[in-house]
């Protein structure tokens, strides 16, 4: 039952990295150089296959302008629901942390 619960978890959290990187317009390849992966252990962190680890997801919840927490849970965080920026505002944010 345990390996069961893991299973969907990691799936759960691969497909919402996989939303929020769409959602910012991003592509594997970005994420894979962001975090310093391949664009396969990219893939297979999305399908659910391995986790991402608490590092990778902290970079990530930066880099798609989302909470760790929305990662995780599911659920959004207070900052998130106060943040209120439009997605084009998060687009433009997220490409300047890039460049830094």
């Amino acid at each position: 039952m345990k390996g069961l619960m893991m299973t969907e978890m990691k799936k759960q959290i691969g497909k919402r990295v996989q939303q929020a990187r769409q959602q910012a317009g991003l592509q594997q390849v970005d994420l894979a150089v962001h975090l310093h992966l391949t664009v396969s252990a990219i893939g297979q962190k999305e399908r659910g296959a391995s986790f991402f680890n608490p590092a990778e997801l902290a970079r990530l919840a930066t880099l798609l302008v989302v909470s760790v927490e929305y990662l995780v849970t599911g659920k959004p965080s207070g900052e998130q629901v106060a943040n209120g920026a439009t997605a084009e505002e998060s687009r433009l944010l997220q490409g300047f942390r890039m460049l830094s």
